[in-house]
């Protein structure tokens, strides 16, 4: 038994990673208000569609208020552009860190704007990091140098890449005048939200009066909420084998409602407000229960009385639509559950007001897996407080422990409040 849970949570956990990687890559598509400055510095504003870093930084799609239609810029047609969590910036910049004579146009995602400003650019050949405000009227790269070292050992040739960390000399150069802050180099990383950690560490060091403002908050991408939520079991259907009704082991039995609660995490791999999101779940279903009762030839009745509390571990898919207060979405995935208490589990013949009592099942099958599908509403801000309310209609394998097996069906109406803004930790 513990094998298998074991298993069953490995597997719980691999289909949860591969949906967030699929909601990861569909979560480039993202409609935000924003604006666009041209190149005579005048600003307009409307909605940006913002895309995935790489696509950022070469393509803005802008379409003014009012306007139907969304129209492509190049680096070349604009200043800048953004929205109210992304701020993108046109320079020069030449293509890689070892190509310094050829030059061309991208839009650097802006980081830390403050004494010195960081930018962030996703190149074909990856991730490249820049300041501003070190050399006056220039850009100053952080480069992250790889050499190809090639040894040779009994004949067999052996390839191996070392990286030489030069952007941590380029920042102790430009922090200089803040010694606290380049003694945290040392171990500085080349990722967006150390880089980030470091220059403003240095923008607080050099200038504590000057405003320094984060373009790229935490809540801008990769976000996590969790949120309580109970439900409610309006339709509740368990079919043993084929459900011809010849015989207690081969029906269709109808439930009652059943309350469910538990807590709920949802991701958005994309930009905040992005469609793709992935949903899990932990929940506990109290008392489903079916009951039946059968006439017999012979004045005899026949009673089936089943009741069982489960725990289930839904992973869904969700596609959001629009960025208003009220937003509808739609979903759909998988889930693991598992019988943790059978409450009822007979089947009582009746004769003559004499009762005899046996188990139906005996022990039942504690673990099954199934799928859903599901609609329901978003309410309240993207960057706040916001309550869901929905329906899933689930289909799974039952508790039924014969070769012919049994299908739950229910259909659930669930309410969820995600009490905080969205952000990198979980928090409420």
């Amino acid at each position: 038994m513990e094998i298998a849970l074991q298993r069953l949570l490995s597997y719980y956990f691999i289909i949860f990673i591969l949906l967030v990687s699929a909601a990861e890559a569909k979560a480039q598509h993202g409609s935000q208000r924003g604006y666009i400055v041209s190149t005579d510095g005048d600003t307009l504003r409307g909605t940006v569609q913002v895309g995935r870093d790489r696509r950022n930084s070469q393509l803005c799609s802008f379409k003014p208020t009012g306007k139907a239609a969304f129209q492509s810029y190049r680096p070349t047609q604009l200043l800048a552009y953004g929205t109210h969590d992304l701020q993108y910036e046109s320079h020069l910049l030449p293509k890689s860190a070892a190509q310094t004579d050829t030059i061309r146009k991208a839009f650097l995602q802006v980081v830390v704007r403050g004494g010195l400003t960081l930018y962030y650019f996703q190149s074909e050949l990856g991730k490249r990091f820049f300041l501003s405000g070190y050399r006056a009227s220039q850009l100053t790269e952080l480069p992250l140098l790889t050499e190809k070292v090639i040894q040779y050992n009994r004949g067999l040739e052996y390839v191996q890449y070392v990286q030489h960390p030069q952007y941590r000399d380029t920042l102790a150069r430009a922090f200089q005048g803040c010694p606290s802050a380049v003694n945290e180099l040392s171990t500085l990383s080349f990722q967006v939200e150390s880089l980030a950690r470091a220059v403003r560490a240095y923008n607080a060091c050099a200038s504590p009066a000057q405003q320094q403002t984060d373009a790229l908050p935490a809540s801008q991408r990769r976000n996590w909420q969790w949120a309580p939520f109970v439900s409610l079991g309006v339709i509740d259907r368990l079919r043993l084998s084929k459900g011809t009704g010849n015989k207690p082991l081969d029906n269709v039995y109808d439930g009652s409602y059943y309350p469910t609660v538990g807590f709920s995490v949802l991701f958005t791999p994309g930009l905040q407000g992005a469609p793709f999101s992935a949903n899990a779940g932990l929940c506990y279903e109290y008392n489903r229960h079916y009951t039946m009762l059968y006439e017999l030839p012979g004045n005899i009745q026949q009673r089936v009385q089943l009741a069982f509390d489960y725990l289930r571990l839904p992973v869904f898919v969700r596609c959001s639509f629009g960025h208003r207060l009220i937003r509808p979405y739609v979903e759909g995935g998988v889930q693991v559950q598992i019988v943790t208490t059978q409450r009822q589990d007979k089947l009582t013949f009746i004769s003559n007001n004499t009762e005899s009592t046996q188990a139906l099942f005996g022990r039942p099958q504690r673990m099954g897996y199934g799928y859903g599908a599901g609609a329901g509403v978003a309410v309240g801000s993207l960057q706040g407080r916001q309550v869901q309310v929905g329906v899933r209609l689930m289909r799974s394998t039952g508790p039924s422990p014969y070769t012919n097996g049994s299908m739950l069906t229910s259909l659930i109406d669930y309410l969820r409040c995600f009490p905080s803004k969205q952000s990198t930790a979980l928090k409420c």
